[in-house]
């Protein structure tokens, strides 16, 4: 069993867009933190992905097609997918599971 509180690991991620807060070989889950202005410079991944939007504004751009990004959305993009956040005026924050 593992838990994890929001706010403590909001607390570690400091100048990091992203933390980790749990990793097997085929499962991780963690935070993402866009701050407004700020690049997202992922690359596509080995595995599925799911983003829940715990808050945050502007687009997921997955392949050609850009998602808007809310309160409460969920977005699920296929491995080996090209996908970036961008466009926010307002800080992202997104829980994210790879499988």
């Amino acid at each position: 069993m593992k838990i994890d509180d929001l706010e403590d690991t909001l607390s570690k991620l400091e100048d990091q867009d992203w933390i980790s807060q749990y990793e097997k070989p085929n499962f991780e889950y963690g935070i993402l933190s866009l701050e407004s202005g700020r690049e997202d410079v992922q690359s596509p991944h080995k595995s599925d992905e799911v983003y829940y939007i715990i808050e945050g504004d502007g687009y997921l751009r997955v392949v050609d097609e850009d998602i808007e990004i809310k309160k409460g959305r969920s977005i699920f993009v296929p491995a080996n997918t090209v996908h970036k956040f961008h466009s926010n005026k307002e800080r992202i924050l997104a829980f994210y599971c790879l499988n």
